[in-house]
Protein backbone atom coordinates (compact mmCIF):
# COMPACT_ATOMS: atom_id res chain seq x y z
CA UNK A 1 0.00 0.00 0.00
CA UNK A 2 1.42 3.36 -1.10
CA UNK A 3 0.57 6.11 1.03
CA UNK A 4 -1.23 9.79 -0.49
CA UNK A 5 0.36 12.96 -0.04
CA UNK A 6 -1.83 14.15 1.88
CA UNK A 7 -0.47 11.49 4.79
CA UNK A 8 3.38 11.76 4.20
CA UNK A 9 3.16 15.50 5.14
CA UNK A 10 0.93 14.77 7.83
CA UNK A 11 3.53 12.83 9.44
CA UNK A 12 6.50 14.31 8.64
CA UNK A 13 4.85 17.69 9.93
CA UNK A 14 3.58 15.90 13.02
CA UNK A 15 7.00 14.08 13.53
CA UNK A 16 9.44 16.08 12.85
CA UNK A 17 8.02 19.94 12.54
CA UNK A 18 6.20 20.21 16.02
CA UNK A 19 2.76 18.67 15.08
CA UNK A 20 -0.13 20.63 16.22
CA UNK A 21 1.24 23.22 18.55
CA UNK A 22 4.58 25.30 18.95
CA UNK A 23 6.28 25.22 22.53
CA UNK A 24 4.46 28.63 22.98
CA UNK A 25 0.83 27.06 22.44
CA UNK A 26 0.69 28.46 19.01
CA UNK A 27 -1.07 26.51 16.05
CA UNK A 28 1.95 24.95 14.54
CA UNK A 29 1.56 23.05 11.05
CA UNK A 30 -1.57 22.84 9.10
CA UNK A 31 -0.98 19.84 7.52
CA UNK A 32 -1.55 18.57 10.86
CA UNK A 33 -4.41 20.77 12.20
CA UNK A 34 -5.60 23.11 9.28
CA UNK A 35 -7.48 25.63 11.22
CA UNK A 36 -5.35 25.71 14.37
CA UNK A 37 -6.84 26.09 18.05
CA UNK A 38 -10.58 25.91 18.32
CA UNK A 39 -12.24 29.07 18.66
CA UNK A 40 -16.00 30.31 20.03
CA UNK A 41 -18.34 31.54 17.10
CA UNK A 42 -16.58 30.07 14.09
CA UNK A 43 -17.29 28.89 10.63
CA UNK A 44 -16.09 25.54 10.27
CA UNK A 45 -16.27 23.32 7.28
CA UNK A 46 -16.47 19.22 7.39
CA UNK A 47 -12.67 17.84 7.67
CA UNK A 48 -11.16 20.79 9.20
CA UNK A 49 -9.30 19.91 12.32
CA UNK A 50 -8.53 21.98 15.54
CA UNK A 51 -6.64 21.61 19.22
CA UNK A 52 -9.03 21.77 21.82
CA UNK A 53 -9.08 24.53 23.83
CA UNK A 54 -6.56 25.13 27.00
CA UNK A 55 -10.13 25.29 29.28
CA UNK A 56 -11.44 22.08 27.98
CA UNK A 57 -11.19 18.73 29.72
CA UNK A 58 -10.16 15.18 28.82
CA UNK A 59 -8.33 16.62 25.79
CA UNK A 60 -4.81 15.57 26.21
CA UNK A 61 -3.58 13.89 22.60
CA UNK A 62 -6.60 14.62 20.73
CA UNK A 63 -7.83 16.60 18.17
CA UNK A 64 -11.03 17.40 17.47
CA UNK A 65 -12.35 17.10 13.35
CA UNK A 66 -15.28 18.82 11.67
CA UNK A 67 -18.19 16.00 10.80
CA UNK A 68 -20.88 18.31 11.05
CA UNK A 69 -20.18 21.91 9.31
CA UNK A 70 -21.64 25.00 10.69
CA UNK A 71 -20.83 27.66 13.51
CA UNK A 72 -18.65 26.74 17.08
CA UNK A 73 -20.45 27.63 20.50
CA UNK A 74 -19.60 30.20 22.57
CA UNK A 75 -18.65 27.90 25.53
CA UNK A 76 -14.89 26.66 25.57
CA UNK A 77 -15.39 24.66 28.50
CA UNK A 78 -16.32 21.50 26.85
CA UNK A 79 -15.46 18.15 27.73
CA UNK A 80 -14.18 16.48 25.23
CA UNK A 81 -14.85 12.53 24.41
CA UNK A 82 -12.48 9.73 23.54
CA UNK A 83 -11.67 9.08 20.19
CA UNK A 84 -14.40 8.27 17.83
CA UNK A 85 -16.65 9.56 19.54
CA UNK A 86 -18.71 12.86 18.72
CA UNK A 87 -19.32 16.26 20.67
CA UNK A 88 -21.98 18.75 19.95
CA UNK A 89 -20.75 22.57 19.79
CA UNK A 90 -23.40 24.68 18.73
CA UNK A 91 -24.03 23.83 15.40
CA UNK A 92 -20.82 22.07 14.38
CA UNK A 93 -20.38 18.40 15.32
CA UNK A 94 -16.75 17.19 16.08
CA UNK A 95 -15.45 13.91 16.50
CA UNK A 96 -12.38 13.08 18.40
CA UNK A 97 -9.46 12.00 16.83
CA UNK A 98 -5.98 10.81 18.55
CA UNK A 99 -3.38 13.57 17.89
CA UNK A 100 0.14 12.63 16.10
CA UNK A 101 2.74 12.60 18.90
CA UNK A 102 5.91 14.10 18.14
CA UNK A 103 9.46 13.55 20.11
CA UNK A 104 10.22 16.72 22.23
CA UNK A 105 13.78 16.89 20.37
CA UNK A 106 15.60 14.98 17.69
CA UNK A 107 19.61 14.09 18.36
CA UNK A 108 21.80 12.61 16.09
CA UNK A 109 24.11 9.92 16.83
CA UNK A 110 26.94 8.81 15.01
CA UNK A 111 28.60 5.41 14.46
CA UNK A 112 31.65 3.54 14.00
CA UNK A 113 32.55 0.63 11.31
CA UNK A 114 35.33 -1.21 11.99
CA UNK A 115 36.53 -1.98 8.35
CA UNK A 116 35.12 1.13 6.31
CA UNK A 117 34.76 0.63 2.77
CA UNK A 118 34.45 -2.75 1.17
CA UNK A 119 38.08 -3.27 -0.12
CA UNK A 120 39.06 -6.07 -2.66
CA UNK A 121 41.07 -8.81 -2.02
CA UNK A 122 40.93 -8.46 1.85
CA UNK A 123 40.47 -11.05 4.88
CA UNK A 124 38.11 -9.98 7.01
CA UNK A 125 37.09 -11.61 10.57
CA UNK A 126 33.46 -12.77 11.52
CA UNK A 127 31.66 -9.73 12.88
CA UNK A 128 33.43 -7.04 10.68
CA UNK A 129 31.70 -4.43 9.58
CA UNK A 130 31.89 -2.81 5.96
CA UNK A 131 29.69 0.01 4.02
CA UNK A 132 29.26 -0.43 0.30
CA UNK A 133 26.69 0.81 -2.73
CA UNK A 134 24.80 -1.84 -4.22
CA UNK A 135 23.98 -2.12 -7.62
CA UNK A 136 20.29 -2.30 -6.82
CA UNK A 137 17.99 -4.77 -8.52
CA UNK A 138 14.77 -6.70 -7.69
CA UNK A 139 13.72 -4.90 -3.87
CA UNK A 140 17.39 -3.24 -3.75
CA UNK A 141 18.13 0.51 -4.21
CA UNK A 142 21.68 1.71 -4.94
CA UNK A 143 21.97 3.74 -1.18
CA UNK A 144 25.10 3.68 0.56
CA UNK A 145 24.33 -0.03 3.09
CA UNK A 146 26.44 -1.63 6.36
CA UNK A 147 27.13 -5.38 5.42
CA UNK A 148 28.15 -7.53 8.64
CA UNK A 149 30.83 -10.38 8.18
CA UNK A 150 29.02 -13.64 8.81
CA UNK A 151 31.46 -16.13 7.35
CA UNK A 152 35.07 -15.10 7.44
CA UNK A 153 37.12 -14.80 4.51
CA UNK A 154 38.79 -13.20 1.73
CA UNK A 155 36.75 -10.89 -0.59
CA UNK A 156 36.66 -11.34 -4.41
CA UNK A 157 38.99 -9.36 -6.97
CA UNK A 158 36.01 -7.49 -7.37
CA UNK A 159 32.84 -6.19 -5.83
CA UNK A 160 29.87 -8.86 -6.44
CA UNK A 161 27.26 -7.80 -8.51
CA UNK A 162 24.88 -9.68 -6.42
CA UNK A 163 25.00 -6.79 -3.84
CA UNK A 164 21.46 -5.45 -4.77
CA UNK A 165 20.71 -3.37 -1.25
CA UNK A 166 17.92 -5.67 -0.19
CA UNK A 167 17.50 -5.32 3.70
CA UNK A 168 19.13 -8.52 5.23
CA UNK A 169 20.18 -9.70 2.11
CA UNK A 170 23.59 -12.43 2.35
CA UNK A 171 25.97 -12.19 -0.27
CA UNK A 172 28.73 -14.76 -0.54
CA UNK A 173 31.81 -11.99 -1.33
CA UNK A 174 34.72 -14.71 -2.61
CA UNK A 175 35.14 -17.01 0.49
CA UNK A 176 33.50 -14.39 2.86
CA UNK A 177 29.88 -14.11 3.44
CA UNK A 178 28.51 -10.40 4.23
CA UNK A 179 24.44 -10.02 5.78
CA UNK A 180 23.09 -6.47 4.82
CA UNK A 181 22.46 -4.71 8.58
CA UNK A 182 18.95 -2.96 8.21
CA UNK A 183 16.75 -5.28 10.00
CA UNK A 184 19.71 -4.87 12.70
CA UNK A 185 19.71 -1.56 13.39
CA UNK A 186 15.76 -0.92 13.15
CA UNK A 187 16.03 -2.99 16.34
CA UNK A 188 17.98 -0.47 17.62
CA UNK A 189 19.91 -2.64 19.73
CA UNK A 190 22.01 -6.21 19.64
CA UNK A 191 24.43 -4.47 17.03
CA UNK A 192 27.64 -6.52 15.89
CA UNK A 193 30.95 -6.15 17.82
CA UNK A 194 32.13 -4.28 14.22
CA UNK A 195 29.68 -1.32 14.78
CA UNK A 196 29.15 0.79 17.27
CA UNK A 197 28.35 4.57 18.77
CA UNK A 198 30.94 6.74 19.34
CA UNK A 199 32.37 6.92 22.84
CA UNK A 200 35.15 9.30 24.46
CA UNK A 201 36.78 11.80 23.05
CA UNK A 202 34.72 14.83 23.81
CA UNK A 203 31.70 13.04 21.52
CA UNK A 204 28.23 13.46 22.44
CA UNK A 205 25.00 13.60 20.62
CA UNK A 206 23.89 16.47 18.71
CA UNK A 207 20.41 18.10 19.06
CA UNK A 208 18.85 19.20 15.59
CA UNK A 209 16.29 21.84 17.27
CA UNK A 210 17.41 25.39 17.27
CA UNK A 211 15.00 25.56 20.56
CA UNK A 212 13.99 24.24 23.81
CA UNK A 213 11.07 21.79 21.40
CA UNK A 214 10.69 21.03 17.26
CA UNK A 215 9.61 23.55 15.48
CA UNK A 216 8.65 24.23 11.67
CA UNK A 217 12.05 26.17 11.33
CA UNK A 218 14.02 23.14 12.38
CA UNK A 219 12.87 20.83 9.57
CA UNK A 220 11.98 21.48 5.27
CA UNK A 221 8.28 21.35 4.21
CA UNK A 222 8.04 18.11 2.13
CA UNK A 223 7.88 21.39 -1.19
CA UNK A 224 10.59 22.98 0.90
CA UNK A 225 10.92 25.95 3.28
CA UNK A 226 9.68 26.36 6.58
CA UNK A 227 5.84 26.56 6.15
CA UNK A 228 3.32 23.58 6.50
CA UNK A 229 4.04 21.15 4.39
CA UNK A 230 1.87 20.60 1.00
CA UNK A 231 4.46 19.04 -0.81
CA UNK A 232 4.66 15.74 -2.65
CA UNK A 233 8.86 14.74 -2.10
CA UNK A 234 7.28 12.73 1.08
CA UNK A 235 10.99 13.88 2.63
CA UNK A 236 12.71 16.65 5.07
CA UNK A 237 15.59 17.92 5.72
CA UNK A 238 17.89 19.17 8.61
CA UNK A 239 17.49 23.22 8.28
CA UNK A 240 20.27 23.83 10.89
CA UNK A 241 23.85 22.60 10.80
CA UNK A 242 24.20 19.92 13.21
CA UNK A 243 28.22 20.53 14.59
CA UNK A 244 29.38 18.06 17.47
CA UNK A 245 32.36 18.80 20.12
CA UNK A 246 36.16 19.23 18.51
CA UNK A 247 36.86 15.61 19.08
CA UNK A 248 40.31 15.25 22.06
CA UNK A 249 41.25 11.91 20.60
CA UNK A 250 40.30 9.69 17.75
CA UNK A 251 36.49 8.72 17.36
CA UNK A 252 37.48 6.03 14.78
CA UNK A 253 35.82 5.33 11.09
CA UNK A 254 31.92 6.86 11.21
CA UNK A 255 30.06 4.66 8.88
CA UNK A 256 26.53 5.81 9.56
CA UNK A 257 24.30 7.91 11.76
CA UNK A 258 21.20 7.60 13.97
CA UNK A 259 18.63 9.59 15.10
CA UNK A 260 17.39 9.29 19.02
CA UNK A 261 14.81 10.96 21.06
CA UNK A 262 17.09 11.60 23.94
CA UNK A 263 20.60 12.51 24.55
CA UNK A 264 21.63 9.32 25.70
CA UNK A 265 19.77 6.51 25.64
CA UNK A 266 16.48 6.60 24.49
CA UNK A 267 15.09 5.14 21.09
CA UNK A 268 16.84 5.08 17.89
CA UNK A 269 14.01 6.52 15.57
CA UNK A 270 15.93 6.82 12.34
CA UNK A 271 18.99 6.02 10.60
CA UNK A 272 21.08 6.48 7.31
CA UNK A 273 25.10 5.38 5.98
CA UNK A 274 27.16 8.01 5.04
CA UNK A 275 27.88 7.64 1.35
CA UNK A 276 32.37 7.58 2.23
CA UNK A 277 33.10 6.67 5.64
CA UNK A 278 34.84 9.50 7.87
CA UNK A 279 38.13 8.84 9.93
CA UNK A 280 38.08 10.69 12.60
CA UNK A 281 41.56 9.66 13.25
CA UNK A 282 43.27 12.23 16.44
CA UNK A 283 42.12 15.15 18.33
CA UNK A 284 41.36 18.64 16.60
CA UNK A 285 38.32 17.66 14.34
CA UNK A 286 34.94 19.22 14.50
CA UNK A 287 32.83 17.30 12.46
CA UNK A 288 29.54 18.57 11.27
CA UNK A 289 26.51 17.82 9.01
CA UNK A 290 25.07 20.83 6.89
CA UNK A 291 21.57 21.77 6.60
CA UNK A 292 19.74 20.16 4.50
CA UNK A 293 22.09 17.26 4.47
CA UNK A 294 20.14 14.80 6.80
CA UNK A 295 17.68 14.07 4.46
CA UNK A 296 14.67 11.75 6.18
CA UNK A 297 12.04 10.34 3.54
CA UNK A 298 8.31 8.68 4.97
CA UNK A 299 9.05 5.39 3.38
CA UNK A 300 5.93 4.89 1.01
Amino acid sequence: MNLSNYTTNKLIDGRWRGGALTSAGAAGSSAVVNKGIWAATTAYSVGDVVVPHANMTGAGGKFLRCTTAGTSGSTNTLAVPNPGSTLVDGGVTWTAVSGIPCELAHYVALFTINKGLRANSTAYAFGDCISLTPTGGANGDTNQHLYRCTTAGTSAAAQPGTYLGVDGEAITDGSAVFTELSPVLKTGTGFPSGLAEVSGGAYARVKIEAGAYPALTDFAATQGGSTASTGTTAATSNSNAVTYPTSTAAWGTVGAYGIYDQLTGGNLTDFGVLSVPQIIGASGNTPSFAGGVLTIKQDN
